[in-house]
């Protein structure tokens, strides 16, 4: 097989699962001090991982 022809891999959807981190947060303090803790993807999640959500306009 030549290397023109293999066709380029594609994407067609995306899935967001997400995972909880066990990390609560019950005032400024604690949020603050949490968000030192946590993956910058969870922060991304929280952000803009809704606009990658299925959502119904009303």
């Amino acid at each position: 097989m030549k290397k023109s022809d293999i066709k380029p891999f594609k994407f067609m959807e995306c899935a967001v699962i997400p995972i909880a981190t066990g990390i609560k947060a019950q005032n400024l303090r604690e949020l603050q001090t949490g968000l030192t803790q946590i993956p910058d993807s969870s922060i991304y999640f929280h952000f803009w991982g809704r606009m990658l959500r299925p959502h119904i306009s009303e």
